[in-house]
């Protein structure tokens, strides 16, 4: 039912613009003042400073200050209201923009703000990368000579083992330390080799033991790799990050 409404009303309107600008016949064209044609032009809506109008081509909004006098008497076309109208326009349009223009502004400030706290952010984080950083460095240094004397210890217990004759040991030893007993050997440090008298038992333990070192020196080398391969990434690391500290202060 509206849109019908609406039908009428354009049919009323576009009626009475023609009539207005041409009172013979139904207008096919018309030209304006400053040389513009337009082709079987129509009125689409009225505003207080002028119509917006269809045509052939389009649409297009037309002052009445621009339009004859006998289509501003026909639309009561007051210069007074008019100018009001433009002014309220233009105001409102001023205050849309300075709205836009203030939005813009708190948003860049938002976002400056946001950039700030993830700038200390992240010199924050870096610090705390690189004190954790430089901590296991230090702690791996420590390590390593412990673990470099490890397997040094290791390899010489189990070379000096493997070199011992107990083919004529047979009594049961563990006090601890590491001596020479006679004709046995007794190994300290958790391995408990026959000493003393004859017997298969200190061969079997010997070969155990050894078998024992060999495990603790495997593990203590993977270990010492592992170490030195990690303070040299670490140390790379720590380099990369100052560089990014001093360039991150430079930029303040």
């Amino acid at each position: 039912m509206n849109k019908m409404y609406f039908k009428f009303g354009l049919l009323f309107l576009s009626g009475f613009f023609c009539t207005a600008i041409i009172a013979e016949g139904p207008v096919k064209s018309y030209t304006f003042p400053n040389g513009k044609t337009i082709e079987n032009p129509y009125v689409i809506s009225e505003r207080p400073d002028g119509l917006e109008v269809g045509h052939k081509n389009g649409v297009m909004f037309v002052k009445f200050k621009d339009l004859p006098e006998e289509v501003q008497k026909k639309f009561n076309y007051d210069p007074a209201k008019a100018e009001a109208y433009e002014k309220k326009i233009a105001a409102d349009k001023a205050a849309f923009q300075k709205k836009k223009a203030d939005q813009a502004a708190r948003l860049k400030e938002e976002q400056e703000k946001q950039r700030k706290q993830m700038v200390e952010w992240n010199k924050e984080k870096l610090v705390g990368e690189i004190s954790k950083t430089e901590n296991r460095i230090a702690f791996l240094k420590t390590e390593i000579p412990k673990l470099e004397k490890q397997c040094d210890d290791l390899l010489n217990k189990t070379t000096t083992l493997a070199g011992t004759d107990l083919s004529n040991s047979g009594n049961s030893s563990s006090n601890g330390s590491n001596y020479n007993s006679g004709n046995g050997y007794c190994w300290g440090e958790g391995y408990v080799l026959v000493s003393g008298g004859s017997g298969s038992r200190a061969e079997t333990t010997k070969r155990k033991t050894i078998s024992n070192l060999s495990d603790e020196y495997t593990t203590a080398k993977r270990k010492l790799d592992q170490y030195k391969i990690e303070i040299q990434k670490k140390t790379d690391d720590l380099d990369s990050m100052k560089r990014r500290q001093e360039k991150s202060t430079r930029a303040e």
